[in-house]
């Protein structure tokens, strides 16, 4: 009797710490896009985050949370990059849609732990501009081994829209 009364209390105590973090991680994810927010209506007044579409990515694969903010402005034809950098905290770049010189767009499956394994689908945007800077966009999503489930359309579908708008801009750029 003891040895289950003492297995349901090192649960009980195991799911209290999961909750706690889980409610703190989400803290954190909710306090870091507050950050972007206040930052686009305090340095980009002309730009409407609340309507306008868009991206909240990271840009190193493995990294936990998301670190880069993609805005296109389609009335004055801008790309907007937000940066949160650990070092000199939220900037941006803009640049016009004639600045833009390639896209490029990879995946991969990202395998993590031992016994249960767990997997995952990265995809990756990389955006490239004349004066030689290239941003990389990355989302994942839990997949199964080869990518072909749902969580891995996921993340398809949400780049889709923006890979087609970017190829669009530079078939522009070519005329």
């Amino acid at each position: 009797m003891d040895s289950i009364l003492y297995f349901v209390f090192l649960f009980v105590l195991f799911m209290a710490v999961w909750i706690i973090s889980m409610l703190i991680s989400r803290s954190i994810s909710k306090k870091k896009l507050k950050g972007f927010s206040n930052y686009i209506h305090e340095n980009i007044p002309d730009v409407d985050s609340e309507n306008d579409e868009h991206l909240f990515a990271k840009q190193k694969s493995k990294q936990v949370r998301p670190d880069i903010m993609l805005l296109i402005n389609e009335t004055k034809q801008n790309i907007i990059l937000i940066h949160d950098s650990k070092e000199s905290g939220i900037s941006h770049k803009c640049y016009d849609y004639k600045e833009m010189v390639d896209i490029n767009s990879t995946n991969q499956i990202i395998g993590r732990g031992f016994l249960p394994k767990t997997y995952s689908y990265e995809e990756t945007l990389q955006i490239s501009f004349s004066d030689g800077e290239a941003y990389q966009l990355i989302l994942e999503n839990i997949s199964n081994k080869q990518g072909s489930d749902q969580g891995s359309d996921v993340v398809r579908k949400i780049f889709a829209p923006w890979r087609r708008k970017f190829e669009q801009i530079l078939e522009e750029n070519k005329t």
